[in-house]
Formats: C-alpha cells, structure tokens, sequence
C-alpha cells in the first residue's frame, strides 16, 4: 500500500486564530507547492504562542514614567530609544518663557519695570545717551532729509511709506512740500530719549499743530485751496537710529 499523501488546498495565507496574522509568514501557495511542511507550520505556530504567552505574563509594556525612570537608572539602550520622542519636551522645558526671558539685569521681580538707568549705565555703545539726544535734536531741527548726517545706508520706514532708501526719502519730503500749506507748522518734539533696551536708538513724540493757510500741491494735478482750519495731530512716536560714526541709518 502507498503512502497517502494530503496535498493542502491552495487559499489564503494559514492563519494563527489568536492573532490574526499568518502563521510564521508561510503563505499557503508554499505548503502547497511541498516546499513547506504542515510539520513546519505546526511548530512555528507552537513557538508564535509560547512567545504570546510569555508577553503576556510580563505584563503591559512600561510607560513613559517608568521608562523615564529606567533610563535615569543607567539603561543607555531605552534612553536612546526615548530620544526621538522625548527630545522635544526637553528642549521645551528647557526653554524659557516670555517672562522669564524678559527677568534680566535692570528688570523688576516680574519683569514689569526696567530700570533705565541701571541698563543705560551698562550700555556698550559708544556714544553716551546725553550726546545722542542732543544729536538726534539737531537732526530733527534741521529737518531729517536735510540734516546732512545720513548714513549711506539710511533707511525710512513708515506705516504706509517705505522703506525708502536716503535719495528716494529725500525726494518724497520735497514733493511733499509741507511748508507751503502750514508755513507755521509747530512739531512740538518732546519726550526725547534714549531706548534702554537699544542704546543706540533715540525716541521722540511729537503732536504737530498748524494753520492750513497755504495752498497744497505736492504731486496733486491741482492745487488745494487753504482752508485756514487750525490742524492738530495725536501723539506721534518715532525714532532715530545712530551708528557708531554719529550718522543715522534708521
């Protein structure tokens, strides 16, 4: 009598009924074709489970705490594995806030106040804060495009002009013209001072004030009638920038 051999159905993968997957990753068409046997597929199964079972008496894995815990403990292995994850937090903890940034030398408790003086006293540049103030008031006197102490890299910029660059900022101040419709406008510059925190800038506010007694043309195709209304600005707030030559760039 002939040994009677069971050649398997050709179908899906075999798959383990606990796990869902096949079982030690041989297909069916393999079996089929004898180049594995049942014997084989049988023991693989047989190793799949004492491997399940053995994970499942060591419990859930470990979390981050533990594992955070472990690698404190000296296991180099599971902190290298952490990095990709916990890297991010580190550096996150490990940066400050904007109000611990902002407590520094010549700062109140709560980095509400800075102290002026303390931060002007440490300042580094090299012209003194009384010397920079008093250039920034020749500047503004003698009109910023006609001071003559713009550096060549001077730059204007405004909430709807600019930048301009030195010779562009010139031309636009004379278009402008605005002398002839306020031939008796007052600036009213005050306020001046030196940035603490930018030791080379110099701020200034301003609340300008004239009688529109003049026509006005700038780029206008006709001329503005004066209206002889008295015209009177809000608080305005600009600055001055001082390079160590004494020139303004800014």
């Amino acid at each position: 009598m002939g040994i009677f051999r069971r050649t398997p159905r050709r179908g899906p993968a075999v798959h383990d009924s606990l796990t869902g997957q096949a079982a030690a990753g041989h297909p069916a068409k393999d079996i089929a074709a004898g180049q594995v046997s049942f014997a084989d597929v049988v023991a693989d199964r047989g190793s799949l489970k004492a491997q399940q079972q053995a994970n499942a008496a060591a419990g859930p894995p470990a979390g981050p705490e533990e594992n955070g815990a472990r690698a404190s403990a000296g296991d180099d292995s599971l902190a290298g594995s952490m990095l990709p994850h916990n890297g991010k937090d580190q550096q996150k903890q490990q940066q400050p806030s904007a109000g611990e940034a902002a407590k520094g030398p010549g700062t109140d408790e709560k980095g509400i106040f800075v102290d002026e003086e303390e931060l002007l006293s440490r300042s580094t540049f090299p012209i003194p804060p009384e010397q920079l103030i008093s250039m920034a008031k020749e500047v503004i006197k003698a009109g910023v495009h006609k001071c003559g102490k713009l550096a060549a890299d001077f730059t204007f910029s405004a909430p709807f002009i600019g930048p301009l660059g030195k010779q562009d900022f010139a031309n636009t101040m004379e278009q402008l013209n605005l002398d002839e419709p306020f031939p008796d406008l007052a600036p009213r510059v005050y306020h001046v001072r030196v940035d603490p925190l930018n030791p080379n800038r110099v701020w200034f506010t301003t609340r300008p004030i004239g009688i529109n007694s003049g026509y006005m043309t700038g780029k206008l195709p006709i001329p503005v009638r004066p209206t002889g209304k008295v015209v009177e600005l809000p608080p305005q707030t600009s600055s001055l920038s001082f390079n160590e030559q004494g020139e303004t760039f800014l």
